[in-house]
Formats: structure tokens, C-alpha cells, sequence
């Protein structure tokens, strides 16, 4: 079963044409929005900009900075809001300590359904809960790439990859969603195959670690301080 904390610091963005998933971390006493970079693509460094979060059915603004942007292929990007957006007293840990091949995962995101929104959680709605295998680890690049045997769909991108380690009761956060992998399928005219063919989801869901962004926005603080309600 999912935990609160997880529901409660996953929010669906729009930023210009594209809507996805992001996600809170709390790292050094500051707050941070976690998403995929294709999101919020055209977002500059050092200046501040909109962005929207659902809430009430509405786009409401928040004004963030660009704090980490993974370098390509690297999907994920780290954004330092001008005020908080969880409670500090529902922590989710950052890392991929404990992850392991075979283990089952949980992914979390958005689709074009209006959703009921949980309790504590007045006016946001609550993500989709969608879980996987870790059918494998790539390093791509210098980058961590989690291949998961799993369904994912179009508004999951920058959703969390979460997970228990074996052992624990609490859930980390191992990667950032990106995408699915699609395959080629020949389009067939009375059995025969043409020359056309249809991306289908493969059902393996890429997923990027962001260490190197929690290092990073370690060495240089810019998030919201956390205060407690």
C-alpha cells in the first residue's frame, strides 16, 4: 500500500503546452520540486518562472527557479520553489539505497480524469498508482537508468519511482519517470505485412536516477526553507 507521504507530495504541473507529474523532496532544510526535464524544457537558469500546479480544478501559479538540470539523455529536472508545497512531517527519502533487480516498484502520476482528491489533501488530486518490476539498472552516459517491467502512460512523466528496501516499512524515492519504450509493430493488409508500421507500448517504463542533482542542490542550497505548520 502506498503511504501518505508518497500521495501527498505528488502533483500534477503544466508548464506552457505540457502537462506532466512532479514530486517534493525535503533535502537540507529546503523543499524541492522534483520532474522530468521534457516538461519544463525551455525553463532558464538563474531566473524565475511560472509554472502551474492542479488545484481546485485550476491552474494555480508557482513561481520556481531552476535549481538542477540533468544533462542529456538524462530525463529529470530539479526546480527550487518560492514556497513549499508538502509538509515536512511526511519526509520521503531521495535515494536508491536498497533497490534491488527483481523488486517490485511503484510508480506515481496523472491522466485526464478528474480525480477525488484524498483526505489532508484538500483540492489536489490524487495521482494514479501504477507498480512494476526493476527488470534492470543501465548506466547511459555517466547516468542511472531504471528499465522497469511495467505499463506506464502519457502524464506520468517526472512522477516518483518509489520502493521499500527489503526490511523497511518506509518508501524511497529511486528515479524520476521519463517514458515508455515503444516498439514497432508492421501494419498487415489481408495478412500481408506493409510498409507501415505502429509504436505500441513495449510495457518497459525508462526511469532516470538523480543523485548527481542531490548532490548538487546539497553543495548549493537554493529551495524554500522548511518550517513546520
Amino acid at each position: 500500500m502506498i503511504t501518505s507521504n508518497v500521495i501527498n507530495r505528488t502533483f500534477r504541473l503544466k508548464h506552457g503546452d505540457a502537462v506532466g507529474t512532479c514530486f517534493t523532496i525535503d533535502v537540507e532544510g529546503r523543499q524541492y520540486v522534483v520532474t522530468a526535464r521534457h516538461v519544463v524544457a525551455d525553463l532558464l537558469a538563474g531566473g524565475m518562472a511560472e509554472v502551474g500546479i492542479l488545484h481546485d480544478g485550476d491552474w494555480k501559479p508557482l513561481m520556481v527557479q531552476l535549481a538542477w538540470l540533468a544533462e542529456e539523455p538524462a530525463d529529470v529536472a530539479i526546480l527550487a520553489p518560492e514556497q513549499r508545497l508538502s509538509n515536512p512531517y511526511e519526509p520521503l527519502e531521495p535515494t536508491p539505497s536498497g533497490i534491488g533487480i527483481g523488486q517490485q516498484v511503484y510508480f506515481l502520476g496523472f491522466i485526464e480524469l478528474a480525480m477525488l482528491s484524498p483526505p489532508g489533501r484538500v483540492g489536489y488530486p490524487m495521482p494514479l498508482v501504477r507498480q512494476g518490476i526493476l527488470a534492470g539498472i543501465l548506466a547511459q552516459s555517466g547516468t542511472t537508468v531504471l528499465v522497469i517491467d511495467g505499463h506506464n502512460i502519457p502524464g506520468f512523466s517526472g512522477g516518483p519511482v518509489v520502493f521499500k528496501p527489503e526490511g523497511s516499512s518506509e518508501f524511497r524515492v529511486a528515479g524520476v519517470v521519463s517514458a515508455y519504450r515503444t516498439q514497432h509493430t508492421p501494419v498487415l493488409l489481408r495478412g500481408q505485412e506493409t510498409e507501415y508500421s505502429v509504436a505500441e507500448n513495449s510495457g518497459l517504463v525508462i526511469a532516470y536516477g538523480f543523485q548527481e542533482g542531490i548532490n548538487h542542490i546539497t553543495a548549493n542550497p537554493t529551495g524554500v526553507e522548511i518550517r513546520a505548520d
